[in-house]
């Protein structure tokens, strides 16, 4: 969902909660099959690693969706920078100017670099995809309506 404009700041963006609830399914059908490999008379010992696995699978993917749904994920694009709310609640705020433009990335993400920045994870980042920071899926926009949007208002602001 996206709400405000650059005319009217600030632009929120936050997480889908259809989404959310998509992938929350997707857990459960892996823990409830996890449950009939468990409970079927003929399961070997593979069969029931195999069982096990799906419902670890579901506690932790159902654990992040019940979360995201309770707090989703949140962006707030205002003229003093950009806003990120992680899965957690942790809210990290970066300055326009401390940005690079956006770019798009592989699976979905969205790129940038952070002025400045020279943590461990950063510099991994950039080994793996030659930017240090990204903006993963999830939203009600696609990755390139993001990277637009976030263009635009880090062009306009900055």
């Amino acid at each position: 969902m996206l709400q405000g404009s650059l005319d009217a700041p600030p632009i929120v963006i936050v997480g889908s909660r259809r989404q959310t609830v998509l992938l929350l399914l997707a857990a459960a059908l892996f823990g409830f099959l996890g449950y009939q490999q468990l409970h079927d008379p003929a399961s070997d010992a593979y069969d029931l690693t195999i069982g096990w696995g799906g419902i670890a699978l579901f506690a932790l993917a159902g654990g992040s969706c019940v979360l995201k749904l309770l707090a989703p994920a949140r962006l707030e694009l205002a003229p003093a920078g950009l806003t990120t709310w992680t899965l957690l609640g942790r809210k990290v705020h970066r300055s326009w100017a401390d940005v690079s433009p956006f770019v798009l990335g592989p699976y979905q993400l969205v790129l940038f670099d952070e002025a400045a920045d020279v943590s461990i994870s950063a510099q991994f980042n950039r080994l793996l995809m030659g930017y240090g920071r990204g903006i993963g899926g999830g939203w009600d926009l696609t990755a390139e309506e993001l990277a637009e949007v976030l263009n635009d208002a880090r062009d306009t602001w900055i």
